[in-house]
């Protein structure tokens, strides 16, 4: 019974294959190989081809991620290796910091040579205070504050040569030992970061580094230096 069932698809399906070319037992292996062969090279190609775009992803990755840990680390370091080298010049008595025009020709310098800063500035514990700040994003202003200004802060724009020409602003009630940056380093006793603060004339967000350094006399003089983050609205 068993043979009589199975025999007579067999027999049908011999006379089929009986029936096809040559050509078709000589063709059709040799396109199945072609079909295999190109269906395996395109999957290996996509594999490839994707294994390579992760790699240059996460090659991509890795270098933006390396840029800015330079540029962080650039950023953190230059503004306290500026106040330490003014705090060694006035400790060593090459730099007097009651002589104002001393005072701005280098902090004129040294903002011509560090691109990250926005603006280098002193105060005393007497109230008085002098900087130099890239209130534009480019040019630098001369700012000062103290006895002279009845406690207001001034900012005037310079020459090339770096001397006062006009008074470009006025903001009444400049405290200097009321701003963070001060306080900070007061509290500190050493360089410091302080905490974000706004500019008292501008509307402009700053972090600054700053250092206390305290004369034979006993007077404390506090250097601080600013890098903008960002502008805004107040």
């Amino acid at each position: 019974m068993s043979i009589g069932i199975w025999g007579e698809p067999f027999k049908v399906f011999r006379n089929f294959f009986d029936h096809l070319p040559l050509q078709f037992f000589l063709i059709v292996p040799f396109v199945t190989q072609i079909f295999v062969a190109v269906g395996l090279t395109g999957w290996l190609s996509w594999s490839n081809g994707d294994q390579a775009v992760n790699e240059a992803v996460n090659q991509l990755q890795d270098e933006i991620t390396n840029r800015i840990e330079d540029q962080l680390d650039q950023f953190l370091m230059t503004p306290n290796l500026i106040n330490q080298l003014n705090r060694d010049q006035v400790l060593s008595n090459n730099l007097d910091w009651q002589d104002g025009q001393q005072m701005q020709k280098l902090f004129r310098s040294q903002l011509e040579h560090f691109d990250l800063i926005d603006s280098i500035f002193w105060g005393s514990d007497t109230g008085e205070f002098v900087g130099l700040a890239r209130i534009d994003g480019k040019q630098p202003h001369l700012m000062i504050a103290g006895e002279k200004t009845n406690g207001n802060i001034q900012f005037f724009s310079l020459d090339e040569s770096g001397n006062p020409l006009v008074m470009v602003n006025e903001k009444p009630d400049f405290p200097v030992k009321s701003r963070t940056w001060y306080q900070a380093a007061i509290a500190s006793g050493h360089g410091v970061w302080g905490d974000i603060f706004s500019y008292h004339a501008y509307p402009k967000m700053a972090l600054a580094a700053s250092v206390a350094v305290r004369n034979p006399q006993g007077q404390i003089n506090n250097w601080g230096i600013c890098q903008q983050l960002f502008f805004g609205q107040n």
